[in-house]
């Protein structure tokens, strides 16, 4: 990485605070948080047909994302819902066309581009 203006720009618009509607917080990828997040979304059994709320609410469930709601799983399943609309404003998933899956477009640093 010569020029690392690309690496730069994209790291700004994923930490800045998003404006469309009613606006979604930045994300902060060192934070311990955010990374157990990325890590629950980019895991390998998602690959194929995607995630859902629920799989993501199991994977978080002994985390501080989760750990207000308590063993409420409505409340656990909004909160989801509310990590996967900041997810979708930044760009980094996107909702499966035929069913109610979404899928990370998260580049994976380990992959070959």
């Amino acid at each position: 990485m010569d020029d690392p203006t690309n690496a730069q720009r994209y790291l700004d618009r994923l930490t800045t605070r998003k404006r469309t509607g009613r606006g979604c917080a930045g994300l902060l990828p060192l934070a311990r948080r955010d990374v157990e997040l990325f890590q629950s979304i980019m895991d390998g059994n998602h690959c194929l047909r995607g995630f859902s709320n629920r799989d993501i609410r199991q994977q978080l469930a002994l985390t501080p994302h989760l750990r207000q709601c308590g063993s409420n799983p409505k409340k656990a399943g909004a909160k989801v819902s509310r990590i996967f609309r900041r997810l979708r404003a930044h760009g980094l998933i996107a909702k499966g066309r035929r069913n109610n899956n979404c899928s990370s477009g998260i580049v994976s640093l380990s992959e070959p581009i």
